[in-house]
């Protein structure tokens, strides 16, 4: 069984005790340490059956148990809160509509949005944001898991609010949410914390009709928010705004691997400690001196393994207005007006960066800004 998130599982309508074991054992190998296992251990040992050597046989294990007990009560085992268990003669009937394993190994449930009739549900290319809402707000009432958008325009019209617990995915290249009008956010999610709101964008592409004082992405007050593979066709709206409060220190906020393009900022960092690597900024269209690609505050935020290029020569590549103890590490700034401005902010650190064809490669730097490894010149 493949791991999410490398590969979606989806597993069909299954029938037989066979079939079933089958699929826990592959779940019990994957993770020894999960819940299934731990609860087969927990029955064995009630019996006063051996639960030692974790290599045994999973299938043997569940015949030992069957000998003792009744069938459902090994179904329970396999059953989770989305598996739906009727145990008939002797034997139950197992059904699993749509789940995947989550990264602890328990189940999850998934549910698919499609434009060609193939989802549980489908939208039609009018105010597409309804149904995929409808599929968020599903999915959080079961305690969260993984809403799938396959390949297709999505046409949005409003906004869509996500939810705890919720991993939003599409179809890596496949799946467009086109903005077709202005004054909302495409996804947005704010007061997610304590517990955290745990979401996950992934493999989700940007386009369609924007103003510059819009926002495609927006989180306010949230903690441990992971954003994937997401990329934007040119657009003038702010890609991506992370904002919290000083209290919001806690919990990760990852953005990683994804690809900008926007006539305004294409990211605004107004929260602590948010990871941004590996991702490409395309400045090219940036209009104005005052416009950055990346707009940097509060503190101990890490951009590291980033490009930054423009074909104009007059974008700015990262600016930090306020903060302090931010990291900027082996990022690459190709043919920027100013590459890096610290604003004399403090405790700035600019290490192994590479400048090529800038006219300003690192600005108004503090006294104790570290400058170390960077090379480059106009």
């Amino acid at each position: 069984m493949a791991k999410y998130p490398d590969e979606i599982v989806v597993l069909p309508v299954v029938q037989g005790r066979d079939l079933a074991q089958g699929i826990l054992g592959d779940v019990v190998r994957a993770d020894h340490h999960n819940a299934a296992w731990r609860e087969i251990e927990a029955i064995e040992t009630e019996l006063g059956l051996n639960p030692k050597g974790s290599d045994a046989d999973v299938r043997a294990r569940l015949d030992r148990i069957d000998n003792a007990i009744s069938q459902p009560k090994v179904d329970q085992i396999i059953a989770g809160e989305n598996i739906t268990i009727n145990p008939t003669s002797g034997q139950g009937v197992v059904t699993i509509n749509a789940i995947v394993p989550s990264a602890a190994g328990q189940m999850t449930v998934q549910k698919v949005v499609a434009t060609d009739g193939s989802g549980d549900y489908n939208c039609d290319g009018t105010d597409d944001q309804v149904e995929i809402q409808q599929a968020i707000d599903d999915v959080s009432a079961l305690g969260g898991g993984t809403v799938f958008l396959r390949a297709g325009i999505y046409n949005i019209s409003g906004t869509i609010n996500l939810a705890r617990n919720i991993t939003l995915v599409g179809d890596r290249g496949g799946t467009i949410l086109y903005r077709v009008g202005t004054g909302y956010r495409i996804l947005s999610a704010s007061s997610l914390y304590n517990p955290s709101a745990n979401i996950r964008l992934i493999d989700l592409n940007f386009d369609g009709a924007t103003a510059a004082d819009d926002y495609d992405v927006y989180f306010t007050d949230c903690t441990d928010i992971e954003l994937r593979g997401l990329r934007w066709a040119y657009v003038a709206a702010v890609c991506v705004q992370v904002h919290g409060l000083d209290a919001m220190w806690v919990g990760k906020t990852l953005i990683t691997g994804c690809e900008f393009n926007s006539s305004s900022y294409s990211v605004i960092v107004n929260k602590s400690f948010v990871v941004i690597s590996n991702c490409k900024f395309e400045m090219s269209n940036l209009t104005g001196l005052a416009k950055k690609a990346l707009f940097l505050s509060t503190l101990g935020c890490q951009i590291t393994n980033c490009h930054f290029t423009s074909s104009n020569g007059v974008a700015n590549g990262i600016a930090i207005p306020c903060g302090y103890y931010h990291s900027i590490i082996g990022n690459i700034f190709y043919y920027c007006e100013t590459a890096i401005d610290v604003q004399s902010h403090s405790h700035i650190c600019c290490v192994g960066n590479m400048f090529r064809y800038c006219t300003n490669t690192i600005i108004n730097q503090a006294a104790d800004t570290a400058l170390l490894g960077n090379f480059g010149s106009p």
